[in-house]
């Protein structure tokens, strides 16, 4: 039987593949690409949030290269999608994940483009 695992690497490659497709697609220079991964853009990280996330997400994390999420930004890192959310939304106590405790983190929010209920990536 095989057993297939999160790929930390592989998918930061990912994330930042769609980050350049969608940067220059939103007629932005591919040299002003943000440069600063999620871990070095939202640093410090406070030990108690570091100690909650799973080892591989936080290769994820010290990986994917990240923009600031700002929800009224004309810049979306996907069509419904608007970018990497930040260190304190990343478990987002207020919505219903907060009755999971660690189980799930929000990592992308969504656009809400079509819906005021769409959550985006959890």
């Amino acid at each position: 039987m095989s057993f297939t695992t999160f790929d930390p690497h592989l998918s930061a490659q990912l994330h930042s593949q769609i980050l350049k497709q969608a940067w220059v697609g939103a007629g932005r220079d591919v040299a002003s690409i943000p440069s600063k991964t999620w871990w070095e853009k939202f640093s410090p990280i406070p030990f108690d949030l570091a100690s909650r996330l799973n080892p591989n997400l936080i290769r994820f994390l010290r990986s994917a290269k990240a923009t600031i999420f700002d929800p009224d930004s004309d810049f979306h890192l996907f069509y419904y999608i608007v970018a990497l959310h930040g260190k304190h939304e990343i478990f987002a106590p207020e919505s219903a994940l907060g009755s999971w405790g660690d189980r799930y983190v929000w990592l992308y929010p969504s656009t809400r483009t079509k819906s005021d209920e769409e959550v985006g990536i959890v």
